[in-house]
C-alpha cells in the first residue's frame, strides 16, 4: 500500500477532539518517542472508529507526559502514516477510515524500529490489533530486535486477537492488555500510563549541559 491510498483525513468531528486535547500542556522533554501500531485490516472495520478515538487519547495523555507520538498504519503493507508529534490533531488527520486486506504487523513493527533505532531516549512502540501477524515468525524476530535495542513493545489484543500470541511482543506482560471494541479508548489511554518517564534534556532541569 502507498501513501496514494492510505485514508484521507477524518470528519471535522475528529479534528474538534483533537484540537481540545492539543490545548492541554505538555510536560518538557522531547527526546523520547512512541509511535502507534494501529491495525487496519479488513477485520477491523467494526473498530477502526474507536481505535481512532483512542489513538487521540493515547497521544494527549502520551504528550502530556512529555512523549512524541507517531503513527502506523498496516493493512497488507505498512505505511509511517503521522512523523512524532506532539500535537494530538495531527495524529487525528492521519487515522485511518477504511478498513481491508492483511495483517502485515511484522512489516509495521520493522518499519517502527528501523526509525526508533536512530533516537536517543526513551522508545515505544504500541501495538493495536484483533487479529495475528500474516508472518508470525516475522514479529516475534522483530520484537526481539526490538528488545535487543531497547524499545519497549506494548500490545493491546482487541476482542478477536489471538491475545496468547500478541502477548508475546510485549517487552513485558505487564504491557500486554486485552480490550473490547467497546473499552479501546480508555484501554489506549490507559496504556499511555505504562510509558517510562521521558528524558528531559538538562537545559530543561535548570542546569548547564557539561562543556
Amino acid at each position: 500500500m502507498t501513501n496514494s491510498t492510505l485514508p484521507t483525513p477524518l470528519s471535522q468531528e475528529w479534528r474538534g477532539i483533537a484540537a481540545r486535547s492539543s490545548s492541554r500542556k505538555t510536560a518538557p522533554g522531547g527526546l523520547s518517542e512512541v509511535i502507534l501500531l494501529i491495525d487496519a485490516s479488513g477485520s477491523m472495520s467494526n473498530t477502526l472508529e474507536q481505535a481512532g478515538r483512542g489513538a487521540i487519547d493515547f497521544a494527549r495523555k502520551a504528550s502530556g507526559q512529555g512523549w512524541s507520538v507517531g503513527l502506523v498504519i498496516f493493512n497488507d503493507s505498512s505505511t509511517f502514516a503521522c512523523k512524532p508529534t506532539k500535537n494530538p490533531e495531527a495524529i487525528a488527520s492521519a487515522l485511518p477510515r477504511v478498513a481491508s486486506g492483511g495483517t502485515a504487523m511484522h512489516s509495521a513493527m520493522a518499519q517502527t524500529i528501523q526509525h526508533l533505532k536512530d533516537i536517543k531516549g526513551h522508545r515505544s512502540i504500541c501495538i493495536v490489533s484483533d487479529g495475528v501477524p500474516d508472518d508470525r515468525g516475522a514479529a516475534l524476530a522483530s520484537a526481539r530486535e526490538a528488545r535487543a535495542a531497547g524499545i519497549d513493545v506494548l500490545v493491546i489484543a482487541v476482542d478477536g486477537a489471538d491475545s496468547s500470541f500478541l502477548s508475546q511482543l510485549a517487552t513485558r506482560p505487564e504491557l500486554a492488555r486485552p480490550a473490547s471494541v467497546k473499552s479501546l479508548p480508555s484501554a489506549m489511554a490507559s496504556m499511555a500510563g505504562l510509558l517510562r518517564n521521558p528524558v528531559v534534556p538538562l537545559r530543561l532541569q535548570g542546569r548547564k549541559p557539561p562543556s
